[in-house]
């Protein structure tokens, strides 16, 4: 038997690189296997990962949306606010103008009167401007603002 073992191989250094190849050569479905799991292993960590990112963003994107609404529903109530407060302060400033511009248009009268009216003129207007300017006396007047800057 030996014989035809160095018939088909000239010196033993052939027939051992022979056995070598030929065990070597049996890993290779092995080998194959272990490639192919990897492979599908990496796949499936691929599409986990894609998916988990997916669910991530959609996570994250709903959030930003409830963020987004909240500021957008507190900027429409610091609107309202400001606007409600706005106008209270606005019919305010209204009314303290018309009274000094009434006081203006009194003290002018009553300087006019005593200036160029007649003694009967005087009289006939003095209880009128006398109540008005005793008005004007007891007014209480708000210098506060009806509406505070919060």
């Amino acid at each position: 038997m030996r014989l035809l073992i160095f018939v088909l191989f000239t010196s033993e250094w052939d027939f051992y690189v022979f056995f070598l190849t030929l065990c070597s050569s049996l890993k290779v479905p092995t080998l194959k296997e272990g490639i192919g799991n990897a492979n599908e292993v990496s796949q499936k960590l691929n599409e986990l990962n894609q998916a988990l990112e997916k669910e991530i963003n959609e996570a994250f994107d709903s959030l930003v949306n409830m963020i987004n609404d909240r500021r957008n529903e507190l900027l429409s109530r610091l609107r309202n606010v400001e606007s409600c407060k706005q106008a209270t302060l606005a019919k305010q400033k209204d009314e303290l103008e018309n009274s000094l511009a009434d006081l203006y248009t009194s003290c002018e009268f009553v300087e006019k009167a005593l200036t160029h009216g007649s003694e009967t003129e005087i009289l006939l207007v003095k209880k009128q401007v006398e109540e008005r300017l005793l008005e004007y006396g007891q007014m209480q007047v708000v210098t506060t603002p009806a509406e505070n800057s919060y």
